[in-house]
C-alpha cells in the first residue's frame, strides 16, 4: 500500500514473492506490531516491489536488473519510483534499490554465499550495505556472518518474534489426521527444500528410524519441490502434504511427537521456535542460528543422518528428560514476541532519524 496522510513518513519496502516463507512472516508481523506503536506524527506504509515480470500482489514493478549495474544516480531514481516520498525507508532486501537517504536495511542471512540454490548477492551488495544508515539482522550468528562477508559494521541484532495466537488452537483430531492421510504417531518437518535445509540428512535418518520404529510416520510440509519428492517419495510411511494453511499446520505441529529441524544454515529458525512455544519437542541441527535461538529448549545434534535419528529416538524414549526440555522451551519461546521486536526496531528508527 502507498503511504498516505501527513507526518513523518516511514516506508517498509519488501521484495514481492509468489510463495511467502520465513522472511515474509517477519515483514508482515513486524509491520503489524509496529503500526500501533508509532507516534501520531508518523505514518507507516508498505511497498511491495517486484520485477517487471512479477505476478500477484505487487505495488510497483521495476527494472530490478538495473539495480547495482548502472550509475548510482540511476539506482536512486529507481528507488524514488519504488518508495515514493519518505523520511525513512526500511529496506527488507538487498536486491531492492538503495534509497539514498535515511535508511534501515534488514539482512536475514547470507546463505547464498554457501548454497547456490539460495540465489546470489547483488553485484554491489557490500557497497549497498555500507550506504545504509543502520543495518538490522535477526541473530548474532547472522550479524557475524554479514559483518565478515560484506565488510560492514556489525548489524544491530533484533530477534524475530512469534505469533503466539497462531499456535493457541487445538491439536488436530484423529479424524482430521485421517482426512490428511497421516497416522496418529509421527515426526514432522516444516519448511523449504533448498540444499541448506538438509533433507538428505533427514532422509538418511528416516531410513534408520523407519526400520526401528514401524509405528512411526514422517510428515513433511512445504511447497512442492522435486528434491523432497525424490528423497522421500519411495520411503515408507512418508507423507508429503505440500503447502498447507496455517491453522492446519499449527494443529499438526501440536499433534507431532517431534519437530525436526535438520538445517545446515539458518539465520533464525522460526519453525523450531514455534514448536517450542506450543510444547512440541524439537530436535535441531547444531548449526547456524539454531543453537542461539533454541538454547536449552531443544535437543541439538549434528546434522548427519545417524545423529538426527539418534536424537529423535532419544526424545521419543526419554519421557522425563523430554518433559523437562519442553518446560524450558515454553519459557524460552515466551520471551520472543513481535511487540518486543517492534519496540527495538522503533528505537533504531528514532536513532536514525532523530525524530
Amino acid at each position: 500500500m502507498a503511504v498516505t496522510g501527513r507526518g513523518r513518513r516511514v516506508v517498509v519496502a519488501n521484495f514481492a514473492v509468489s510463495v511467502p516463507m520465513g522472511q515474509q512472516v517477519y515483514e508482515t508481523q513486524l509491520v503489524r506490531a509496529l503500526t500501533p506503536m508509532l507516534p501520531d506524527s508518523w505514518v507507516l506504509g508498505e511497498r511491495r516491489v517486484g520485477s517487471a515480470r512479477s505476478r500477484g500482489d505487487v505495488d510497483v514493478r521495476l527494472p530490478l536488473r538495473l539495480v547495482g549495474r548502472g550509475p548510482l544516480g540511476v539506482e536512486h531514481f529507481i528507488s524514488r519510483l519504488a518508495y515514493g516520498p519518505a523520511d525513512l525507508v526500511h529496506r527488507m532486501d538487498l536486491r531492492l534499490p538503495s534509497p539514498g537517504g535515511a535508511e534501515v536495511l534488514t539482512v536475514h542471512d547470507l546463505a547464498c554465499l554457501q548454497f547456490p540454490d539460495e540465489g546470489e548477492l547483488p553485484r554491489r551488495a557490500a557497497e549497498s550495505a555500507r550506504r545504509a544508515t543502520a543495518m538490522v539482522t535477526v541473530s548474532e550468528f547472522s550479524a557475524d556472518e554479514i559483518s565478515e562477508a560484506l565488510g560492514v559494521s556489525r548489524p544491530v541484532v533484533i530477534p524475530c518474534g512469534i505469533d503466539h495466537s497462531v499456535g493457541a488452537g487445538p491439536a488436530l483430531s484423529d479424524e482430521e489426521l485421517d482426512d490428511l492421510g497421516v497416522g496418529h504417531n509421527f515426526v514432522i518437518h516444516m519448511g523449504g527444500a533448498t540444499q541448506r535445509k538438509n533433507l538428505e540428512g533427514l532422509a538418511e535418518a528416516w531410513r534408520l528410524l523407519a526400520s526401528e520404529r514401524p509405528a512411526l510416520g514422517l510428515v513433511l510440509c512445504g511447497p512442492e519441490h522435486p528434491r523432497r519428492t525424490s528423497l522421500f517419495g519411495a520411503l515408507p510411511r512418508c507423507h508429503l502434504l505440500g503447502r498447507i494453511d496455517p491453522t492446519t499446520l499449527a494443529g499438526l505441529r501440536r499433534r507431532a511427537r517431534v519437530v525436526v529441524v535438520p538445517s545446515l544454515h539458518e539465520g533464525f529458525g522460526l519453525p523450531a521456535l514455534e514448536a517450542m512455544a506450543v510444547g512440541t519437542p524439537v530436535v535441531a541441527a547444531r548449526r547456524g542460528a539454531l543453537p542461539e535461538v533454541c538454547g536449552d529448549g531443544a535437543l541439538l545434534v549434528e546434522p548427519d543422518g545417524h545423529s538426527l535419528a539418534e536424537g529423535i529416538g532419544r526424545v521419543l524414549d526419554d519421557q522425563a528428560g523430554t518433559a523437562a526440555m519442553v518446560d524450558r522451551a515454553r519459557a524460552r519461546a515466551a520471551t520472543f514476541t513481535w511487540e518486543r521486536s517492534a519496540r527495538a526496531h522503533l528505537a533504531v528508527y528514532r536513532d536514525v532519524t532523530g525524530f
